[in-house]
């Protein structure tokens, strides 16, 4: 059993590897990362325009963490250029072919490839998570490999026009309070939810899902007060972001309903050029979706209704992209689908825990 188990481990292994491998040279040759108004070195510097600027968290994170390498390798008194996450950066600059004013920072593009690969890592862990939570009965293997096909999709669903660094961690922010809410570890929520609103606004979405999960198993009034909490904290986190960056370009929010959403609907071309992907997707939605856990179903249409309203306000109707939200539910909801269709949910092993879904309706 202990050797099976070591294989299945390094096997693992091995599939995440490819797929971050494959994931990290292509996210980074997408237009927005080495230009635009989110590029990498203005983000991690605080200069990017707003509302940019205010999605600070893995910024931040690459920031202090490539201040605190190359200050740490200076003291080793070596040569800079054997510093392995400068290495790293330059080749990375190199195989994405990336502009010559780019190459100046190429220990934060390093670090900051370091840190999405982690991102992409814990998205693919904790979607592994999730799924084991609410397919208790599946067999071990789906929960493994499923969210390595979830991965290796990024691609093909979300680097349609241009990327932002800021991305990567909004899979992995999402994917890990999903776990949570769904899990019931509230004490890690509450402290992981004010860095997911330091990530990206729209973590004010899960309180909605927070509050669809806990309505019918906690006391109202703790879940009113839970509730609060995570409000007060969106809201002083967003006033806070505000004033620190009060100084910076730009805008709070963007509206882009008039001046380029509404016309894009009237485009048959638009429709045509999301086609090969919305159909397969919705079709792996709607196999026996009224079997599926009440939970993810209503979870998936409120995030779905209001990432469209907003994408139709303040964003780009047409970048999947601002949808990233979304894709955890799309996960746990084609799952099924899938597993039905090649019969996964037969023959469990022994070690499987058979049982219901804790989600379903």
């Amino acid at each position: 059993m202990m050797k099976q188990k070591a294989v299945r481990i390094i096997v693992l292994a091995i599939l995440y590897v490819a797929v971050i491998s494959f994931l990290l040279p292509v996210f980074f040759m997408k237009y927005g990362v080495y230009v635009g108004v989110a590029n990498v070195p203005d983000m991690i510097e605080w200069q990017a325009k707003r509302p940019f600027v205010y999605r600070t968290l893995l910024p931040t994170i690459v920031r202090f963490a490539s201040a605190g390498g190359e200050a740490g390798f200076a003291l080793t008194g070596q040569d800079p250029s054997v510093d392995p996450a400068r290495r790293f950066g330059w080749y990375l600059l190199g195989v994405t072919r990336a502009p010559e004013e780019a190459w100046a920072y190429a220990h934060a593009y390093g670090v900051a490839a370091a840190v999405v690969a982690l991102c992409y890592l814990g998205f693919g862990l904790f979607m592994g998570l999730v799924i084991r939570h609410v397919y208790p009965h599946y067999p071990r293997y789906v929960s493994q490999f499923a969210p390595l096909m979830a991965l290796a999709a990024v691609p093909l669903l979300f680097f349609r026009y241009g990327n932002k660094i800021y991305d990567p961690m909004t899979l992995f922010m999402f994917a890990l309070c999903v776990y949570l809410i769904v899990a019931r570890k509230r004490l890690i929520y509450w402290i992981v939810f004010p860095l997911a609103v330091l990530n990206k606004e729209t973590a004010i979405l899960l309180i909605p899902i927070f509050l669809l999960r806990e309505w019918r198993e906690v006391p109202r009034w703790k879940t009113f007060a839970l509730v609060a909490w995570q409000i007060v904290a969106f809201v002083a986190i967003k006033f806070w972001l505000r004033a620190a960056f009060s100084a910076t370009p730009g805008s709070f929010v963007e509206f882009h309903l008039l001046d380029h959403n509404l016309g894009l609907l009237a485009t048959p071309g638009l429709y045509l050029k999301f086609v090969p992907v919305v159909i397969p997707v919705g079709f792996l939605l709607w196999v026996r979706w009224r079997e599926k856990p009440l939970f993810l179903r209503q979870s998936f249409v409120l995030w779905a209704v209001v990432l469209f309203v907003t994408a139709m306000l303040f964003g780009w109707v047409e970048e999947l992209r601002g949808y990233y939200e979304l894709y955890p539910f799309v996960i746990l909801l084609a799952v099924p689908s899938v597993v039905e269709a090649f019969g996964m949910n037969r023959g469990a092993s022994d070690e499987e825990e058979a049982g219901e879904s804790p989600l379903a309706a």
